[in-house]
């Protein structure tokens, strides 16, 4: 799963494929494998925060963190990820499990299951980057189709860092949620 996100963390950049009127980082099939990939591009959310890199007119701002959605499909098995991207002052370890918590607009609390990550230094800001990717189930996307996200909490073995997100930012998160639902054929619902 880890290969996973770093496949879609080096794409991003690199590609954007339109269907519809959803724009896509990745939209294909792998041609040995039929593996079907298809990933959002990312979100900046939260609030621009002072790295650790001090430059000729003061202190680097960068963003608190990104989002990426994504989902996978290999025959008859299929997932949905969700990975942040986020830089820390700090080493710190996260656990697998339920690590990761969603906050919802009607007040619902969702917790994600994580991959763990112990983070990568970037020179560039000074500060470890983490991709912590999460398997988003299946109710848990439905409802993140009618109720935008608000604030996510990471719980780290020696802390926790909550990351509020402005209803901008949470309206471009929902119309990606729906994007990946209408490429991965999930949307629209069909009795």
């Amino acid at each position: 799963m880890k290969r996973f996100g770093l496949v879609i963390c080096l794409f991003l950049g690199m590609r954007v494929f339109v269907v519809g009127q959803c724009t896509f980082s990745i939209n294909e099939l792998d041609e040995f494998d039929s593996t079907l990939i298809i990933a959002t591009p990312s979100v900046n959310i939260g609030y621009l925060i002072a790295s650790e890199y001090l430059e000729e007119d003061g202190i680097k701002l960068i963003e608190e963190a990104k989002i990426i959605l994504s989902y996978g499909e290999l025959g008859n098995f299929s997932n949905l990820f969700l990975t942040l991207v986020i830089p820390e002052r700090s080493f710190s370890e996260i656990e697998p499990g339920t690590n990761l918590l969603l906050k919802l607009a009607n007040d619902t609390i969702v917790g994600l299951i994580n991959y763990p990550d112990r983070g990568t230094f970037n020179r560039e800001i000074n500060m470890r980057i983490y991709n912590h990717t999460a398997i988003i189930p299946i109710d848990v996307f439905y409802a993140l189709v009618h109720h935008p996200i608000e604030k996510i909490r990471i719980n780290y073995n020696n802390k926790k860092r909550n990351i509020n997100i402005t209803s901008d930012q949470s309206d471009e998160i929902l119309n990606h949620i729906r994007c990946l639902g209408e490429g991965a054929g999930l949307l629209p619902i069909k009795p």
